[in-house]
């Protein structure tokens, strides 16, 4: 069984393709309506998260039962 990621941060096209071979991924697609809403949305069944610029306080967190890990966007990758 894959693991879920969700990346809230661009990616290039090529990370992220590497990502869903190995994982299932759920992107944050601003164009698709309310940010706040995606994101919450896809706390409680996140194992991992990818990206900048988002709060992650105990309340996010409380919701986030399944998260494992998270990471910021690196540079130059």
């Amino acid at each position: 069984m894959k693991k879920n990621v969700f990346v809230f941060s661009r990616l290039a096209p090529e990370h992220l393709e590497r990502l869903q071979c190995q994982f299932n991924v759920r992107v944050l697609e601003p164009k698709q309506g309310d940010i706040d809403a995606q994101y919450a949305a896809a706390l409680p069944d996140t194992h991992g998260m990818i990206g900048v610029g988002r709060p992650l306080g105990a309340r996010q967190l409380e919701q986030a039962k399944q998260l494992e890990g998270i990471t910021s966007v690196p540079v130059g990758h």
